[in-house]
């Protein structure tokens, strides 16, 4: 009988991990802010976010034809030489974490990229490159918060750009999915919303609401509880490197407001399609340039660290800082500008 409840428990999922930071736990950073910042409303919190938060997976049997010849024409290549497929790899994974560990390292908005593969009837996520089911993002999520019951966690949702229209004649379906599947754990949809005190972080979780999930998609009916994406307000830099990058997130920043929107800001690098060709020589020629998406999140994720240190006040409009692969270091900072950045004026409507 002890064998048995032994092997039963071993085949258990094994969930619920902390990640740790300087000691801290980063899994339940939420639980431990003070009841001061949990009765904030929640455009006056600041939380870490991923870029292409599914792109850790790298899935080309899930992959159906791309929009864009020439990725096409590479991705055909991809299937029978490895060595290509290594290369395009590189230029694709923005994370090296799942979204389970993303969470349980601290991470509390997620940025889903969706796509219908029609051969296989089956919703993925995406980064051009297919990644892994929709179901099994939605079982990481769900899993995760069920062993964290006071963790809030904002998505945002769209179609992946390379397959937008294998996907529209499914998003009811996709749609559908999400609100089963999550059920209870979705806050509810507000016909004219306002981040007020009504949708503070503490009596969110107080009727175990957990998920604000929002979606550019445009449903065919009302949907209770999938926000639309005007409930964020995001800004990409699309710059080619780490300096130009940072100097139009600063700049946008200055000019940054708080309204009733949550403020989104990807402090992410966006490679060109002629940058990611001199990555690839550059990796081939072993020169000692950046020739991954990894590994240049790890020179903006020490850029953004270098910014928040010197400049917390003016990010006081920013909610969420989102980036590719976010260090340890990158997630505490942003959790830490919740202490550093004085509350607004709460706004009321």
């Amino acid at each position: 009988m002890r064998l048995l409840i032994l092997l039963v428990f071993l085949s258990l999922p094994t969930y619920a991990t902390c990640q740790y930071y300087e000691g801290k736990c980063q899994a339940d950073w939420m639980r431990d802010l003070p009841d001061s910042i949990k009765s904030r409303p929640l455009n006056q919190i600041h939380l870490p976010g991923s870029h292409d938060s599914a792109a850790y997976y790298f899935n080309l049997s899930a992959t159906p034809s791309l929009k864009t010849p020439m990725m096409n024409w590479a991705i055909n290549i991809a299937r029978r030489e490895p060595i290509i497929a290594g290369l395009i790899q590189r230029t694709t994974l923005t994370q090296k974490l799942t979204l389970m560990q993303q969470l349980e390292q601290g991470v509390r908005a997620l940025d889903l990229r969706i796509f219908y593969n029609q051969a296989l009837k089956a919703f993925y996520l995406a980064h051009s490159i297919a990644s892994i089911p929709l179901d099994s993002a939605l079982e990481q999520i769900q899993a995760f918060l069920k062993v964290h019951p006071t963790e809030l966690l904002l998505v945002q949702m769209q179609p992946d750009a390379e397959h937008s229209e294998n996907h529209q004649p499914y998003q009811e379906q996709a749609l559908d999915k999400i609100e089963i599947t999550l059920s209870s754990l979705l806050v509810p949809r507000l016909n004219k919303f306002t981040f007020n005190q009504t949708l503070t972080m503490r009596d969110l979780l107080a009727k175990k609401y957990q998920i604000l999930w929002s979606t550019t998609l445009d449903p065919q009916r009302p949907r209770r509880a999938i926000w639309p994406t005007n409930a964020f307000n995001t800004y990409w830099p699309n710059s080619q490197n780490t300096t130009e990058s940072l100097d139009r997130i600063v700049d946008y920043i200055q000019e940054l407001e708080s309204g009733n929107q949550l403020n989104l800001v990807f402090f992410t690098v966006t490679p060109t399609q002629d940058s990611l060709i001199a990555a690839i020589v550059g990796y081939a020629a072993e020169c000692d340039t950046p020739d991954s998406l990894i590994e240049w999140s790890e020179l903006m994720n020490r850029a953004s660290i270098e910014y928040i240190n010197n400049a917390s006040r003016e990010l006081k409009s920013v909610n969420i800082i989102s980036s590719d692969a976010p260090s340890d270091e990158l997630i505490q900072k942003i959790i830490e500008l919740n202490f550093h950045v004085p509350a607004k004026p709460a706004i009321t409507g």
